[in-house]
């Protein structure tokens, strides 16, 4: 309809009547308040087509709960050993219905009456289709690394005006999957499979959103689950994923391909639910080889060396280094080209020698970094290495670890030194600060032991003499005797008087030095001296602080011993002194080893 004068609308209907067409205006006022302006598009109705209308209970779609068929659905949710043929009984059903139907297009004629224009008509048609749940019934995982796993997101919806229920199982925990696959193949043009087709291994092809798996926190899977549970009055094996979808519904479903060989494998993902009753989705998937070599060589092969020769030591030889005159150390370094000659990429996330991060032994990873690495590309490993000349084969292990696994690939490392240059170098190595400082504060202190251990031994045999001149001297003087008359006072004042005062006897003298000696004996039998000296003062005072101990014990003993003799009745005492007399007196004697 084009013409160049503005129209007003004044009707909008269908030509003939079908309860499925219906119809509804955009903006009622815009019929009787506005004009449609030449070569403009306006937007006057929406026009819907509900195929359900004309067939309420019996459709070619949908099995409505409360049906016959219904209660047999809800029946097979359970997963009994007979599923395939309750399945293959409704399947068939709906499928009789749809071949059945002469006429898949429907059309039907829109009337629009304007002011100047009347009874202009608009054809519509409408064409019923065999409904889907998945856009792609096709998945193609992609390659994947033996022992890793690839997961592909897919989205569910709801075409329809209706809630659906599904129920969503892999073809391995399908009961009598084989009767399946036979029924699949006769009713329904599926892609075909690739033998050999997985009906075993439960985690090759698996639903990563059951509660098979440990679920995220807060996943809504437990609550669809038990949300089905209340509509079909029935319990549903939590290894399957059901759920309710409600009109214009969308869900995200993860599927997750584990693969344990290098061939191509083929499954089937079942969607089970109560519109089509059963909806195939193609599963292919095989395992890639993945590889790497560092220079060349495989992991756990012949090592990567470092290989030094005398032409690289030359600077041991230098007469600086020798000194330890020069702070810097010797280091080789070389650059490995790491390549990877897999099937898939894959990303370094660690690089370790021999457990330690990335420097171990002597080895050191100068680029210790992530990289990436897509199929046949190369990347550089700069490792430096550093001897201590202490043996001339030198190993360690390169690990590195990939983000697939937690597992390392290991390569030998092995630097190899000149034997007839370990001495030399290794004197030129460049020695601590702290080195000479140590050495100069151990030999002091060693020098200080060394005097000290000899004037204690000086003091001692000097002690040890005197004491032997004091026994001496003691042995030509008086008896002393005991007056049981004298008081208690006067006797132990006697037991503690018993010694000798030597007097000048003992002068400090020690070692005189010779007029014509060296400067440097001169200053040590000065010190020598000196040491001396000062141990003779303090020397006797702990001797003395033990001897003082002791007398003390010895002075309370005859003290407490004294009193006794008082209680005696004395009545000759002549007699007494006769026998006191006849007791030879036991004097004090010296110890002069303690």
């Amino acid at each position: 309809m084009s013409t160049t004068l503005p129209l007003q609308i004044l009707r909008v209907s269908f030509l003939n009547k079908d309860p499925r067409f219906s119809l509804s205006m955009v903006n009622k006022t815009f019929i009787h308040n506005s004009k449609l302006k030449p070569w403009i598009a306006k937007n006057l109705a929406n026009i819907s087509f509900v195929p359900e209308a004309s067939c309420p209970q019996d459709c070619y779609l949908g099995i409505p709960l409360n049906s016959p068929d219904g209660q047999w659905f809800s029946y097979g949710m359970k997963l009994p050993q007979n599923l395939a043929e309750i399945d293959h009984y409704l399947f068939s059903r709906l499928r009789r219905k749809w071949l059945a139907l002469e006429g898949k297009k429907i059309q039907t004629t829109v009337k629009v009456d304007t002011d100047k224009i009347k009874g202009f008509e608009i054809p519509i048609e409408a064409n019923l289709i065999w409904p889907k749940l998945f856009s792609n019934p096709t998945v193609h995982f992609p390659l994947t690394a033996v022992g890793n796993f690839s997961i592909v997101n897919l989205t569910i919806s709801n075409p329809t005006t209706s809630p659906i229920i599904i129920q969503i199982l892999p073809l391995v925990i399908y009961p009598d999957s084989d009767s399946l696959l036979d029924i699949l193949s006769d009713e329904l043009s599926i892609p075909p499979l690739i033998n050999p087709i997985e009906l075993n291994e439960t985690l090759m092809f698996s639903l990563r959103d059951t509660e098979l798996f440990t679920l995220r926190p807060g996943s809504p899977t437990p609550k669809l689950r038990e949300e089905v549970e209340k509509i079909i009055e029935g319990p549903v094996p939590r290894f399957t994923l059901t759920m309710l979808l409600r009109p214009g519904m969308s869900a995200r479903v993860r599927i997750g391909f584990l693969p344990s060989d290098y061939s191509l494998r083929s499954s089937m993902m079942i969607i089970r639910n109560n519109l089509t009753v059963i909806e195939p989705i193609i599963l292919y998937g095989r395992g890639a080889r993945i590889n790497m070599a560092i220079d060349d060589k495989s992991a756990n092969s012949q090592p990567l060396l470092f290989e030094l020769e005398p032409k690289h030591l030359d600077d041991c030889a230098n007469p600086r280094r020798q000194l330890h005159r020069m702070p810097t150390t010797l280091t080789v370094r070389r650059s490995f080209a790491v390549y990877n000659n897999g099937e898939v990429g894959f990303s370094v996330v660690n690089i370790s020698i021999s457990g330690a991060p990335c420097e171990n032994r002597g080895f050191r990873v100068l680029n210790c970094d992530k990289f990436r690495l897509e199929p046949n590309e190369t990347s550089y490993l700069d490792i430096s290495y550093t001897p201590d000349f202490l043996f001339s084969i030198n190993e360690a292990t390169l690990q590195v670890f990939m983000h697939m696994n937690g597992t390392p690939w290991s390569y030998n490392l092995a630097a190899v030194v000149p034997k007839h240059l370990l001495s030399m170098c290794h004197s030129a190595l460049p020695r601590p600060p702290f080195e000479a400082l140590m050495y100069q504060t151990c030999v002091l202190a060693l020098m200080f032991c060394l005097i000290c251990m000899i004037s204690c031994a000086y003091l001692e045999g000097d002690r040890v003499v005197l004491c032997a001149y004091k026994q001496q001297f003691l042995q030509g003087q008086q008896k002393l005797v005991f007056n049981l008359n004298d008081t208690d006072d006067q006797k132990v004042s006697q037991v503690e008087d018993i010694g000798v005062e030597v007097g000048d006897f003992y002068r400090r003298e020690f070692r005189k030095i010779s007029s014509d000696a060296g400067i440097i004996q001169k200053i040590f039998w000065h010190t020598l001296n000196f040491v001396l000296r000062v141990f003779s003062y303090v020397w006797p005072f702990l001797r003395r602080e033990n001897t003082s101990a002791s007398t003390t014990t010895t002075t309370i003993k005859v003290s407490q011993q004294l009193p006794l003799v008082d209680l005696i009745n004395v009545v000759d005492t002549t007699n007494i002194k006769k026998r006191t007399t006849k007791q030879p007196t036991k004097h004090p004697t010296t110890t002069c080893f303690k």
